[in-house]
């Protein structure tokens, strides 16, 4: 699974030209949610569109959007937490990095931290878990969710623990 924006990446260019060259089948499923920091542009742009232009697109989205409105709790399920404490939740948005070394520098401050990420996305943060939280010996909870499914908007959080 990719979301559009990462698919420009060079690793993602790099692991999708070493695959062509398997003779494997290889299912790529793309998070494509319009969603990113800036605008996007380019030639990926414009035919991702062409493609979510088509009818079998739309019938496909159908198709997975009943599916996926069964499966309850899409999401880090801190709606209610982010609503009862909102001095002690922060959206850092789509941002891994930026979240662990945000983690670390609360804990270094002397608070316990909560970074909640869905396992999918962690390994966008290894280097900061290793050396912004463990090299430094720092008290961050990571709480790991197991699903990332297809969603519209991916949230990464950091709460401070009493």
């Amino acid at each position: 699974m990719i979301g559009d924006g990462a698919l420009t990446g060079g690793m993602s260019f790099e692991a999708l030209n070493d695959a062509g060259r398997s003779l494997n089948n290889l299912i790529v499923v793309l998070n494509d949610n319009e969603f990113s920091i800036s605008e996007n542009v380019g030639g990926l742009l414009r035919h991702l569109s062409q493609i979510r232009a088509e009818p079998a697109y739309f019938r496909m989205k159908e198709v997975l959007g009943k599916a996926f409105s069964r499966i309850p709790g899409i999401g880090t399920g801190l709606v209610e937490f982010s609503k009862k404490y909102p001095k002690r939740f922060f959206d850092v948005g789509i941002a891994e990095q930026h979240a662990v070394t945000f983690a670390a520098g609360m804990a270094k401050g002397g608070l316990i931290p909560v970074f909640s990420v869905y396992s999918s996305f962690l390994q966008r943060a290894y280097d900061q878990i290793i050396h912004d939280v463990a090299m430094q010996n720092l008290h961050v909870v990571l709480a790991i969710c197991c699903f990332s499914g297809i969603i519209n908007r991916l949230t990464i959080v950091c709460l401070i623990v009493p």
